[in-house]
């Protein structure tokens, strides 16, 4: 079974009034979505993926989208059987094209998922940032 890694980098996170930003991609190892240091609203992803495989988790959808908001990339969670999922990443330019496909167990991705949110969270507590997507993330993460 494959894993994938979620990657940022705290130095490139940048706060614009209520907005933050900074480098967030799925890493597979041999691929990179949406590519290698994609730069986006980090904070507002984490609090979508994190309601997004909530609702999966919790049987309210089928699937799940994890979206990517400067673009038209999203990543779609499709639950295989008790423990996998299927991943695939997709680009959105008129059609959903599906570039790249991976299994993998959900428990793995979920936890991936809300130790990159928690490390954000971090990062920007110690900078003293604050703002309506934190208070969401807070308080999602608290949940």
């Amino acid at each position: 079974m494959n894993t994938v890694k979620i990657s940022t980098n705290e130095s490139s996170f940048e706060k614009y009034k209520e907005t933050i930003t900074g480098v967030v991609y799925l890493d597979f190892g041999d691929f990179s979505f949406p590519e290698k240091n994609w730069n986006d609203f980090v904070i507002v992803i984490m609090n979508n993926w994190i309601k997004s495989i909530n609702n999966i988790k919790l049987g309210i959808s089928e699937y799940a989208d994890l979206l990517f908001f400067d673009g038209s990339f999203y990543v779609r969670i499709k639950i295989t059987d008790k423990d996998n999922c299927l991943i695939e990443c997709i680009e959105n330019h008129r059609t959903e094209k599906i570039i790249f496909k991976e299994q993998i167990k959900f428990k793995k991705l979920e936890k991936e998922i809300f130790s990159t949110a928690k490390l954000c969270k971090v990062f920007c507590t110690r900078q003293n940032w604050r703002s309506e997507e934190l208070d969401e993330l807070d308080y999602l993460l608290r949940k």
